[in-house]
């Protein structure tokens, strides 16, 4: 796995910019939502993928 250092951006130079960023994971949360007669009840559960999966930007 690459490792990278946080670095700090000046605002002036950067603000705007759109900033690609893509991570891989083994978990995901799937999430879904239900109407109740009161309002809504949205289940979140931490799911493992069988493979490794990410998310990517959208360029």
């Amino acid at each position: 796995m690459n490792e990278y250092a946080v670095q700090k951006l000046d605002r002036k130079t950067w603000k705007g910019t759109a900033l690609p960023v893509s991570y891989t994971s083994e978990y995901y949360y799937d999430i879904s939502v239900n109407k109740t007669d009161e309002g809504f009840i949205i289940p979140v559960r931490k799911m493992k993928f069988d493979l490794p999966g990410g998310a990517y930007p959208l360029l």
